[in-house]
Formats: C-alpha cells, structure tokens, sequence
C-alpha cells in the first residue's frame, strides 16, 4: 500500500488577491450547497489498492446535513466522530454499506474536481487545505493483506504539466503511524471499525513539483470497500479550500532522515482559522520508537503525550513550538510516523495534521577477519572478527562456516556463539560502535600438511534487523606445518606418521611435551611395536590397566603392561621358550608381518595362507614365508625395492607408521 509521499507535494490553488482579498477557487469545497455541485462522481468495484479498478460500483457517497457543527455523531465510531466539521454540510464518500452483506460489496467511490491554479504571493506556492476523517472496518477474524483492506486515497494531478503526481496520499483501516482509533464491533466475530478523527492537511506545491498559475489541478478523493467484499469503509470531507479552515489547525514537519540512538526534533505550526478568539488545546503522543523528552514552550508540558494550552489566540493569530526526543536503537530500518497530534478548541472539531515520515536507515556493516600465518594439525587456531556500524544494529549476529578440520572451542567479548552442523552463529546483540572478539577453534589432526586453512571472505559475514548479511572483507589462510619437526613437508612418510598419530598410535619417540620429534629413521623396538599394535586393534585412549607381569625381562620395561596386553591377545608368545619378551631388541619385517597380520585379525586367531612365492627372497622354506606373502598380497607391503621383502632387515620407526596405517585402515590427511 502506498504511503504519504516524500517527494510530493502540490499544489493546487492557492490565493487570488483581489485588493487585500483572498478568493477561494475551489467550488462549493464546504458543500455548503448541501450536494456535489461542482463535483464529478464516480464509482468502481476495488480489486486491490494497486490492481486495475473494476467496472461496475455504484454511487453511495452522499453530502450529509444540514446539521449544526458537531451536532451529528457516526455510531461506527461510537459516537466519537463528530459531524458536520464546519458548516453545515460535509460529504460522505462510499458508505457503511460498501460490503457484501450490505448490498454493495468491493464497492468505491470517487469525488473530483478540476481547478485552476493561482500561485499565493506569500510563499510563491499554489494550496489546498482540507480536512478529513475516515471510517473503515478491520478485518480480524480473516486477516487481511495491506493491498486487500479497506482504504481511503488523495491524489492531486497537474494534468497540464504531463499529469505530474502532486500529492498522492492514502491509508488503510488499522496502517501504522496513522493514530486510527477503535470504534463498535462489526458483525458477530472478532472485526471491528476503526475510525480517524477528523484530520488537517496542507498540500502545497514545491520544486519537486512545481505548479504554475493557470494550470489545472485535478483534484481525487477515493474510499473503497476491501477488495474480498465483507467490510465496508467510507471516509467524510469537509472544508476543502485554497484558504484558510475556518477553525483551529495544527501541522507537524520534522527531518527527512534520522539515526537510531540519535534525537529528533519536530516543529508544531497551530493556527487559529476562525474569526474569534479561542482557547487551543494541543495533544501530542510521540510516534513509536521515540521518548520525548523536552519542549520549547512553557504552555507545554509531559512528555507522553506532550498536552499545550494557549488561551485566547485571537482569530487568524498563529504559533509554533518544537518538541525533542530519543530515536531507538529499535527504529534502525525503520520509518518513524508521526500523526498522532491534534488540536481543538470548545465548538470545533478535534483535528489532527499530516504524518510525519522520517526514515531512520538500517546501519551499514562491515567485517574483517585475520589470523596468524601458520597453524599445527591438533593445535588451536584463533581468528580475529572486527566488525563496524554506522548506526545502532539491531540483533546484530557474525556467522562463520567452520573451515575444514577444525571445530568451535571458544570465544572472548561476552557474546554467545553456538556452533549448529558447521556454522558458528555468534549473538552481539545491539551495537552501536565498533568493535572486535575473538574466536578459536580446534584443528583435528589430520589437517594435511603444506595446506592451507582457508576461511574465505563469503564464508563469513554479519547481518542485523533490517540489514542483510554483508561478507567479509579478507579471506584469511594459515599455511599447515608438519607436527613432528625431523619428519618434514615432503617426506615419503609424512601423510602415514600423521595418519597413526591422529589415530592416537604414537605420539612421538621423546618425552618432552609439546612432542615434536617421530625418530623416523630409528629402528622401532619390540616393546615400542606393543604400544603401536595395541592403541591399532583398541584404539588410540586404550589402557592396558596392570596386569600381572609373565615375562622374566619386563618387570621393570616401560611397556611392560602393553606387552602383557598384547600377550593376552594372543599376538606374541614371547622370543624365547615363552618366558622372555626381548623387549628392546629391534623386530625384523618378517616377524612384524606376523605381529601385523595377527593383530589385524584380533579377535580372531589367523593362520595365512599357503604361499604363492610372493617374494624371491623368501624362499619356501622360511618359516615366515606364509605371512610374508600375505602381507605383500593383501596390498600392506610392497616390499623394500628391487620386488624383494628384506625378511630379515630391522623395520623403521617411518616404515612401522605405513605397514601400521593400511593394515589397520587409519585415515590418512586430507587438505
């Protein structure tokens, strides 16, 4: 549904100077004639406030007295709404029967009128001033869209100047910011009528749209049932002039623009239209999302509403005042309407004047995100979010996808940040400065190395009520270090070590802490391979508790427990007569086949097959031949070069990490 226009406004006639005189152009504009003489008429079904207009309608609108001022009371409104305005005629546009069950359902009617513009000397701009007041049924019990309700429309057209749209003004039943009131029940639900009290504008042309004397101004005034066909509205017109109303009136004008958390001042133009002097009283409720908080005028006083009395102001006499308050952070987005004011004086009607529309824009965000240049597999990483606003931000938030490999640990600044299937939402709540926090996330470690940890600038981004998520400005990447300092990027044994580290096989071949050496090139020990083979078949946290020792050379060794648990599991029966474990003595690749293949069968005992001759130098007649050839068939091992298994050749600390790693299927890195 359209709003009152910002850009608008004008004109329509203003002033003919005749000596000191001023002559009104606008005909019968108090229908004082007691009918529309001239007036056109028209009537139209409403298909929606913006749809095409539909044939048919029929003509309810009516001028309503002759009746003293104020002596009649529309009891849609309760009696509120008082009738005539001025005078003793005021026109009805539409009626209360403008609805199916009325008889008239869609139904709409259409007052205009063509005038000649005069331009007032005072301000060089062509006028018209008039007042109005609407009453139009809610609908509740089946709720309506904006373009569907009931609605009222003043439109003002420089025909002569290409039809140039000079003021085009409209409002549905219940719009906000429009201070429509409740009136009686409607049917047997829950609709009920709503109703503006009597309301003052002042349409004056501007450079915007410009209005030169003798151009035609057509002037509308539309009021239209709701599109669907079950609630009626009609809205009266009184005192339509290129002068002066011939009562109180008050107008408010106030900034264009504004910033949420910023103030806002409105200036009150009141004038007394009659001939005598009157006693004006002044009632202001500030619009939502704004606390007044002061005043110019000693005649005022509150805040909430703002209530001023000026006595006597003689007729013709005029006056102004300024009010100021706090905007909200709330109203950032927002459009502050202001049309909750009025005037009145005893034997007049109460009027209101013209909303005041202020756009309070949506704050403008920005965010950058940084790290340091390089990251460990199994470390922490820690970004740095700053963010800036222009404006207060409401429920601002920063959203992040997680990159690969890492998971949400932590966060400073006191916001809540709640990691949801790999995005870091983090609440900031209302903000209305810059500012910056920190968060830190896990990298597991097979993060591969020499890879970047990559978070891209439209992987994160910040977003508010009313502002849309904005990405970042950097993408920020850390390069990958290797974990194990003597096991570099580049070495044929990198992606195997990482992959049982990770799994929790081993973590390094030194005792201090942070580990950072592997000992790739030393041979691995026979109690050293216990740990690896057992964290392989139970997995990287298993404890092998304290059971009782069975071997004479381990009592004291430091995997002496492994051992035992690798003994129970019926992996090694010793290197002796069973009463020796020769836990220190290096294992050659042919046993290790053995402990591998068992292990790798666990909990299943495992005899291998017979030999296919895998290797030619493991002959027929080695004793481990068998599980040599398993272990080159099953795709384990590939030998030691030339297509040969070196049976008898110690294994490697790096060679143990990739016989370890595909006989028990451990991930590998990954970028």
């Amino acid at each position: 549904m359209k709003k009152l226009s910002n850009a608008v406004i004008i004109a329509v006639i203003a002033a003919l100077i005749l000596a000191t005189a001023v002559l009104a152009l606008v005909g019968n504009g108090g229908f004082e004639t007691g009918d529309f003489t001239s007036w056109a008429k028209s009537a139209f079904i409403n298909n929606g406030f913006n749809a095409s207009q539909g044939s048919g309608g029929s003509d309810l609108s009516v001028v309503v007295g002759p009746a003293a001022a104020l002596s009649l009371s529309d009891a849609n409104t309760g009696g509120v709404l008082k009738y005539p305005a001025y005078g003793s005629y005021s026109a009805r546009i539409n009626s209360a029967l403008s609805y199916d069950g009325g008889g008239f359902g869609k139904n709409a009617n259409t007052i205009t009128q063509n005038i000649t513009a005069v331009l007032n000397p005072g301000d060089n701009k062509a006028h018209v001033r008039f007042t109005y007041s609407a009453a139009m049924v809610n609908p509740v019990d089946n709720p309506h869209t904006a373009e569907e309700k009931p609605y009222f429309r003043v439109r003002a057209i420089n025909t002569t100047n290409a039809n140039d749209v000079l003021y085009d003004f409209s409002s549905y039943v219940g719009e906000p910011g429009k201070n429509w009131q409740t009136g009686v029940s409607f049917g047997s639900g829950g609709d009920f009528w709503q109703y503006l009290d009597w309301t003052y504008v002042d349409l004056a042309s501007s450079d915007a749209h410009p209005v030169a004397a003798g151009d035609n101004i057509r002037l509308e005034i539309t009021a239209a049932g709701c599109s669907l066909g079950g609630h009626p509205g009609y809205v009266y017109v009184d005192e339509v002039t290129d002068g002066d109303i011939a009562g109180p009136s008050i107008n408010a004008t106030g900034p264009a623009t504004g910033d949420a958390g910023s103030t806002i001042t409105y200036t009150y133009t009141y004038k007394n239209g009659s001939a005598s002097a009157a006693t004006l009283n002044i009632s202001i409720t500030p619009p939502t999302n704004v606390t007044f908080t002061s005043d110019s005028d000693v005649n005022c006083s509150g805040t909430a509403p703002v209530a001023c009395t000026f006595n006597n102001v003689a007729g013709g006499g005029t006056g102004s005042f300024t009010v100021t308050g706090n905007i909200s952070g709330a109203a950032a987005g927002t459009t502050l309407a202001h049309g909750d004011y009025s005037i009145g004086a005893t034997g007049f009607p109460t009027v209101g004047g013209q909303t005041v529309l202020t756009n309070i824009p949506a704050a403008t965000l920005t965010l950058t995100a940084s790290g340091p240049a390089t990251v460990l597999p199994g470390g922490q990483y820690t970004y740095t979010f700053n963010y800036t606003t222009t404006a207060v931000a409401n429920n601002a938030q920063i959203a992040f996808t997680l990159p690969g490999h890492t998971m949400y640990v932590s966060n400073t600044g006191g916001y809540t940040c709640t990691p949801s299937s790999g995005v870091v939402t983090c609440g900031l709540g209302t903000i209305s400065a810059n500012g910056s926090f920190n968060v830190t996330v896990a990298v597991d470690k097979l993060k591969k190395v020499s890879t970047p940890l990559t978070l891209t600038s439209t992987a994160y981004s910040i977003s508010a009520t009313s502002v849309s998520a904005v990405n970042g400005l950097a993408t920020v990447t850390a390069n990958t270090l290797t974990p194990f300092t003597d096991v570099p990027a580049g070495h044929w044994a990198l992606d195997y070590v990482q992959s049982i580290w990770a799994y929790g096989v081993t973590y390094g071949c030194a005792t201090a802490s942070p580990l950072t050496v592997y000992c790739p090139e030393q041979p691995i020990t026979r109690g050293e391979m216990s740990i690896f083979i057992e964290r392989s078949i139970h997995g990287g946290s298993f404890n092998p508790g304290t059971p009782a020792i069975t071997f004479t050379d381990t009592t004291s060794h430091f995997a002496r427990y492994w051992i035992e648990a690798l003994k129970s599991d019926g992996v090694t029966s010793g290197c002796g007569a069973g009463t020796t474990f020769c836990p220190d003595a290096g294992i050659t690749r042919v046993e290790m086949s053995v402990f591998l293949l068992r292990g790798q069968s666990w909990p299943a005992s495992h005899t291998p097959p017979a030999s296919t001759g895998k290797w030619p130098d493991v002959p027929a007649t080695h004793w481990g031949v068998k599980w040599a050839d398993e272990l080159g068939t099953s795709g384990i091992s590939s030998g030691c070069g030339g297509g040969n298994f070196c049976p008898n050749n110690a294994v490697l600390r790096s060679e143990m990490a990739v016989l370890i790693q595909k006989t028990f299927h451990m991930p590998l890195p990954t970028p």
